[in-house]
Parts: structure tokens; sequence; C-alpha cells
């Protein structure tokens, strides 16, 4: 069951970082992505 909400959980948040990609009117590449995932992840 941990297996199913962890995949659960990492499609949730590619989702998330696809999305600010796709709907954000300026250049957002996916290292800024990963940046604001490893900054939110600190708080």
């Amino acid at each position: 069951m941990s297996l199913i909400s962890a995949f659960l959980l990492g499609g949730l948040i590619c989702l998330i970082g696809q999305l600010i990609i796709d709907l954000t009117p300026y250049k957002v590449t996916s290292a800024h992505i990963l940046v604001t995932f490893v900054t939110g992840g600190l708080f």
C-alpha cells in the first residue's frame, strides 16, 4: 500500500511542476522547478 501512495504522491508532484511550466506566461525551465521544490522542502 505504501508503494501505491508513494507513486501517487510522486505523480502529484510531477503534475504540479508540469502545470507550472505549461501555464506560466514567462519562460520557466525544469531547473527553476527543481530549485523551487528543493527550497520549498526546507520549510
